[in-house]
């Protein structure tokens, strides 16, 4: 994962085969990283949600 995506955007939307899987960022409630995109890309569970504060 760039960590110049997760530094400069405040939303991240996540597609999975084809739709849209989740979103990170903005008013999610979830952190905007590297885990929590990687569990949206995959269907995993991340095994904590970081919120935003």
């Amino acid at each position: 994962m760039h960590d110049s995506l997760i530094g400069i955007c405040n939303r991240v939307i996540v597609m999975r085969e084809g739709h849209l899987a989740g979103e990170v960022g903005g008013g999610s409630g979830q952190a905007i990283t590297e885990e929590n995109i990687v569990a949206l890309a995959t269907g995993a569970v991340p095994t904590h949600t970081p919120t935003l504060h």
